[in-house]
């Protein structure tokens, strides 16, 4: 799902529509946007004077949602890169040191001697 997020927001932007690339960073959009209002996202000091508490925590909330797809769409990447790499690697489940390769042995414990 959070790579489905990023992909939508790549593909917002690559339209040039400003409106749904706001809504994927969080941003609150007058709710005439794209039928006759052309203003930009409110600031958030605005809407925080104009939502209960509980409501601006959730609207903050939301603001993260991108970033960390976005982040889990680099991880993911890294993880394909480094498999294509090195296929047979595998990390130590003792000390996460890694990619460790087979060279002869395939003992995990025996790169700590």
């Amino acid at each position: 799902k959070t790579d489905l997020i990023a992909s939508m927001a790549d593909a917002a932007a690559a339209r040039k529509d400003t409106a749904a690339v706001a809504k994927f960073e969080g941003r609150c959009l007058c709710p005439l946007s794209g039928h006759g209002c052309n203003a930009g996202p409110f600031e958030d000091k605005d809407v925080a004077a104009h939502v209960p508490p509980e409501v601006f925590c959730a609207f903050v909330g939301s603001k993260v949602h991108l970033p960390l797809a976005r982040k889990l769409q680099d991880v993911v990447a890294k993880k394909q890169e480094l498999s294509l790499q090195f296929p047979n690697a595998r990390q130590c489940g003792r000390c996460s040191h890694g990619p460790v390769l087979f060279r002869g042995c395939s003992d995990l414990t025996t790169h700590h001697d």
